[in-house]
């Protein structure tokens, strides 16, 4: 017999100062080590019940339950598969961004390697429009995905008068753990495709907002008259969309990010 399956039949134990040996063979103790191993097994099945979370598919983050939140899309996205979204023209419009981000108010490359810039191919179009800054200030390497993501789109309403749109982009594998937001600049306005498409490619968890308005509108004018629409532009959009893009990311990797930027 090897020692091992000695050790389970047979054991020596100090019980008041004596130094006994019991021969777990026996009916009376083979119940009670039955018992205990059984109650073990649960235990330790309990334990990884608590610390194993089930995933959400992509298509079923539309179920999700979120306070003031609709999501309108979840879907995978293949490589090259992303296109950015059409633009909304508006002539009369400065982009919502300063001078040279690719808006009317003056000339200038609106972003790294002209990006932005009135009529640049890679902005989807010519001057003005709600899309202006969807890759100033970021540089992605190209305009498309090459990492295979869901994506989902949602429509956040903290207030009555509110109308965030935001987009979480979750690499489907190689995900680093972590969350990368993409911040807007000056008037804010649009989705930051640049700046999810540059998280993506570096295995980041993204999330872009709007802030509530369309930049196509002359600067500021979304917040007249509505002065909720200026406390999202101002922090409320930009918390919000940490608080639900952690939602979604523990719901489909079954873990929060270990950290966030």
């Amino acid at each position: 017999m090897r020692g091992s399956e000695f050790l389970l039949v047979r054991g020596c134990v100090t019980v008041m100062k004596e130094f006994r040996c019991v021969d777990w063979t026996h009916p009376v103790y083979r119940r009670f080590v039955s018992a205990t191993a059984l109650g073990g097994v649960l235990l330790g099945a309990g334990s990884l019940k608590g610390h194993a979370q089930a995933r959400t598919s992509c298509a079923d983050l539309t179920k999700l339950d979120i306070p003031e939140a609709t999501v309108t899309m979840a879907e995978v996205v293949q490589p090259l598969e992303f296109k950015l979204p059409a633009r909304t023209d508006n002539p009369r419009a400065p982009g919502g961004g300063p001078p040279g981000a690719g808006n009317s108010n003056g000339p200038g490359p609106g972003g790294p390697n002209g990006q932005g810039a009135p009529g640049d191919p890679r902005n989807n179009g010519s001057g003005g429009g709600g899309m202006n800054m969807a890759l100033a200030p970021f540089d992605p390497k190209d305009t498309t995905n090459h990492v295979s993501f869901c994506r989902v789109a949602a429509t956040l309403k903290p207030s009555g008068d509110s109308d965030i749109k935001i987009e979480v982009w979750l690499p489907l594998s190689g995900w680093n753990g972590k969350l990368m937001g993409a911040g807007n600049f000056g008037w804010a306005g649009s989705i930051m495709y640049g700046g999810l498409l540059l998280g993506l490619e570096h295995r980041y968890a993204t999330v872009s907002t709007d802030t509530g308005h369309d930049n196509s509108l002359v600067q500021g004018a979304f917040a007249l008259g509505h002065p909720d629409n200026m406390i999202d532009y101002g922090y409320r959009a930009a918390h919000s969309i940490t608080v639900d893009a952690k939602v979604f990311i523990k719901a489909f990797y079954g873990e929060s990010p270990k950290h966030a930027y």
